[in-house]
């Protein structure tokens, strides 16, 4: 008998070193060393480089990588992403449709928006079983962030979104809010497991500030720096980072670094030149080779997200400042994840006031108090390696996929576990 196949679906997939790349690669690599068969289908371009074109087909270390045609618009253009995301969903449908069989298991992501609508349809007539991996909770982030279009179209993806949902096997969602999120929408509590992000922690290692080497070359040897790292995207609070900035530019010893890409980094460098901030540099998007001494630049880390999207997304570069093993200033829903875990491992502050202010007290009392700062900082590491490490989420992800296989039963017949879309 054929051993069922593992089968994800994301548009970015290794060699691309996007966050959602790095852990569909890390989760897929992990089942095939565990003796799984296992298949990405991905698109044929690198997250930052549309014009890339990776080999249609390849094998790393024994998973098999299918990569579809799709446009290639990229990112900054609303109409052409659309158009990427229609393209993909038709090409991924099609490799899914030669791909998948009876007994098989499909893990869909959220990247492009709804994929496991599209999955669950083709696994269906396939006989394949599908799990749910939420990266965020769409239609309503585009919703809240005003891209939704017509009112009723929101309401048709909703109920489709909703109906797959309650057909797949699991629905892995990132944090607890975004599983009350769904539970509210109507989603079967009994079908949503919650397997937070991850990052490489062993890469990732607290650093004494005096042994980095980026904090030399980036001019920052003696301040307090203060960092932001990730996306800058649409669903991020930047105006209490901002405010705080304004506040502290006369404190010539705290500098504020923000590193990284995205849909809001123009908006915010035309800000700061407005303000006359001095205090702030940018820096861009570091390469994983470099990961591990850009992460402990800071000694405080800023995480931010918009109120209106509590439930929808959970800030994941939080976890790359718990394996830094520094302290994190929460900008944002007290319901959130990050919220949530911050108050349960004294690892950091939660913010609520978007002036800027309470940011700047923190901020403050953080540089003013050391061994408090080490204290936090130390608390991020050992929250992270007793509960949020990379080896606690594959092992939580291997049981997901165990429950989801078909069953053998003792008269050879499989069970299969696919509900009813």
């Amino acid at each position: 008998m054929v051993m069922p196949a593992l089968i994800f679906i994301n548009r970015y997939c290794y060699p691309d070193e996007s966050a959602t790349s790095q852990l569909v690669s890390d989760l897929a690599l992990d089942l095939v060393r565990s003796g799984h068969r296992v298949h990405v289908i991905t698109s044929r371009q690198l997250h930052n480089d549309p014009e890339a074109a990776l080999d249609p087909s390849e094998e790393v270390e024994g998973l098999s990588v299918t990569r579809v045609w799709t446009s290639r618009w990229g990112r900054q253009n609303l109409f052409g992403r659309f158009l990427d995301y229609l393209t993909f969903y038709w090409s991924a449908a099609m490799a899914l449709w030669r791909i998948a069989r009876a007994g098989d298991v499909v893990i869909a992501k959220t990247d492009p928006p709804m994929l496991g609508t599209v999955a669950c349809i083709v696994a269906k007539v396939r006989g394949a079983t599908v799990v749910n991996w939420l990266q965020d909770v769409y239609p309503e982030v585009a919703e809240r962030l005003h891209l939704a279009g017509p009112a009723i179209l929101g309401r048709s993806l909703r109920w489709l979104r909703t109906r797959t949902c309650n057909a797949a096997a699991r629905n892995v969602v990132i944090g607890r809010c975004m599983q009350e999120q769904l539970v509210r929408v109507g989603v079967r509590a009994d079908r949503i497991v919650v397997i937070p992000n991850w990052v490489n922690d062993e890469l990732i290692q607290p650093l004494a500030r005096d042994r980095n080497t980026l904090r030399g070359a980036w001019g920052l040897k003696q301040p307090f720096v203060v960092g932001y790292s990730g996306n800058f995207g649409r669903v991020h609070e930047f105006e209490a980072l901002l405010e705080a900035a304004r506040h502290l530019r006369s404190e010539s010893d705290v500098r504020f670094v923000l590193i990284g890409e995205g849909a809001k980094r123009s908006e915010l460098e035309a800000r700061v030149h407005m303000m006359g901030l001095r205090n702030v540099i940018f820096q861009p998007l570091q390469p994983l080779s470099t990961l591990a001494q850009s992460l402990t630049v800071p000694d405080v880390h800023l995480v931010t997200l918009q109120d209106n999207l509590l439930g929808l997304i959970v800030p994941s570069k939080f976890y790359g400042a718990l394996a830094a093993g520094r302290p994190v200033i929460f900008v944002g829903p007290e319901q959130c994840e990050v919220a949530r875990v911050i108050r349960e491992s004294g690892n950091g502050f939660c913010v609520r006031d978007a002036s800027g202010r309470a940011v700047a007290d923190a901020i403050l009392t953080l540089r003013d108090d050391p061994a408090l700062c080490g204290r936090m900082g130390e608390g991020s590491r050992l929250a992270l390696d007793q509960r949020y490490s990379r080896r606690h989420a594959l092992l939580a992800w291997r049981e997901v996929i165990r429950q989801a296989l078909p069953v053998q039963t003792l008269s050879g017949k499989k069970v299969e576990r696919q509900a009813t879309l």
